[in-house]
């Protein structure tokens, strides 16, 4: 996770200093993760983004996630929930994401 955080923006490294903040949240998500060091680099930046997204959005309170739960150390990250109607990743890198009807509220962060 240095290697993420050495490529992160300045305002995200400094939303990684409040322990409220979606960015620090989805880090320490991503510190508990089991496979983290077997990931490429660019999954662990994707899984950072969507965790971030997913914080900033109030992800615990979506509706329809059961079958494909974001969040998910067992699923990869493509695996997750969507209301897309095709496989939202090509080579393993998101390409789409559709979330209708999913209660979304809140803002999302400059990522």
């Amino acid at each position: 996770l240095n290697a993420l955080y050495d490529e992160l923006p300045d305002y995200t490294q400094e939303a990684l200093i409040d322990p409220e903040s979606p960015q620090s949240r989805a880090m320490d998500w991503m510190r508990k993760d089991p496979q983290v060091s077997e990931w490429p680099a660019f999954k662990v930046g994707q899984r950072f983004a969507l965790a971030t997204f997913y914080f900033a959005l109030n992800g615990d309170d979506w509706f329809d996630q059961d079958d494909s739960p974001w969040l998910s150390y067992e699923l990869d990250e493509c695996d997750w929930y969507t209301d897309s109607t095709f496989y939202p990743c090509t080579d393993g890198r998101f390409d789409d994401l559709e979330l209708n009807n999913m209660g979304l509220r809140s803002e999302l962060p400059l990522e």
